[in-house]
């Protein structure tokens, strides 16, 4: 939903891509905010996004599931668990 003054209300989303898919993020900005915050020493990423909805990202990460980690905000992550709860119990 539209919001007259949503660059104040923006969202700050923190994924972990896991090191197999990692070059795909690398080469590749998913959303023009995307930005890569650290890599870790296991191979995986540490990738940020700013977004004014997080419905802006929901299909991003469902695509890359299971290679990917929502780090915050928890909101986020509790809404992808009940679509994805919801969806195997239909």
């Amino acid at each position: 939903k539209y919001s007259p003054n949503f660059k104040d209300k923006l969202i700050q989303i923190e994924l972990e891509i896991d090191k197999s898919k990692v070059p795909y993020f690398e080469i590749k900005n998913f959303l023009p905010s995307q930005k890569i915050i650290d890599r870790k020493e296991n191979g995986n990423m540490l990738i940020s996004y700013i977004v004014t909805q997080e419905i802006e990202i929901e299909e991003l990460i469902k695509k890359w599931i299971p290679h990917i980690k929502i780090i915050k905000p928890n909101s986020l992550e509790e809404k992808i668990k009940y679509d994805l709860q919801y969806w195997l119990n239909k």
